[in-house]
């Protein structure tokens, strides 16, 4: 079984084990055989689980095919510490990245993961989280997993969590009418707002990767949220099994991903919605 250390170099992987052991504090930067380097912090909740997905499991591997020199621009909801921007950014050399991040920890090593592969003039960071309107809200922190509080009847599950008043920038105005190739949303169940919004049906993406969360608020949300994609004329790719959730703590009952993509006009019998001469 392959494990994270072994796609690494050999400095980094000496440096790995150094640091699993305790003697190297909190963080420690690794470089992966194909060049993408990314922080490892011991206080990131799952921090080592999700990166161990993306980089070994591959949960962000298209099941398609995609160009990757087709692939020009990337929106990336939840960037989190920049395990994603790294991967996304060694995979699809010519494209931009726009990453959208609320906490305030998580954005400093996103940053740095940023400066370590040298993406400084290919990313730009939204230094909060993507919503349907312009605003605040506040971010229950649990590392990864954290989320937007958006389930005002259960704060009981958020009890003992800390409480960070984060800022909020709508998406829709925030990313414009440009092409997005490539879409990824994570955001531990704030991708139901987004989707279900009107303005989803104007965005002119291509394809979707997204964690899919179910909440008390939405159990069936992983169904709907499929549903509505298809409304709109994508097919849809369901990954088998789930990922790291269930979060108890954070009100999340399950979580899974799928991938989404764009019908072509024709094969879908209906006209794309920004090819409407309305």
């Amino acid at each position: 079984m392959i494990r994270l250390r072994d796609l690494m170099t050999r400095s980094s992987r000496a440096k790995y084990l150094l640091w699993r052991t305790g003697l190297l504090g909190d963080a420690v930067a690794v470089r992966f055989l194909g060049g993408e380097a990314i922080v490892l912090e011991r206080s990131l909740f799952h921090g080592l689980g999700i990166a161990y997905e993306i980089f070994v499991s591959n949960v962000y591997q298209s099941p398609r095919s995609i160009d990757r020199d087709s692939v020009k621009r990337i929106v990336d909801v939840g960037a989190n510490v920049g395990f994603s921007v790294a991967y996304w950014a060694a995979r699809y050399p010519g494209a931009r990245i726009d990453a959208f991040e609320p906490h305030p920890k998580h954005l400093a090593t996103l940053r740095r993961t940023i400066s370590l592969n040298r993406l400084d003039e290919r990313v730009f960071v939204y230094p909060a989280a993507a919503g349907v309107s312009d605003g605040s809200s506040n971010l229950l922190s649990a590392g990864v997993c954290s989320r937007i509080d958006t389930q005002q009847e259960n704060r009981e599950v958020a009890r003992g969590l800390e409480t960070i008043e984060v800022p909020v920038v709508d998406f829709f105005s925030a990313i414009g009418s440009d092409q997005i190739d490539l879409l990824k949303i994570d955001c531990e169940g704030a991708e139901y707002d987004l989707l279900m919004d009107r303005r989803f049906a104007e965005i002119d993406a291509r394809a979707i990767v997204m964690e899919w969360h179910t909440t008390s608020s939405h159990p069936e949300a992983n169904h709907e949220l499929a549903e509505r994609l298809r409304s709109l004329n994508w097919d849809i790719c369901e990954i088998p099994g789930e990922t790291l959730s269930p979060i108890d703590e954070l009100g999340i009952l399950r979580a899974g991903v799928f991938w989404a993509y764009r019908q072509t006009p024709a094969r879908a019998g209906v006209p794309h919605p920004r090819s409407s001469s309305a």
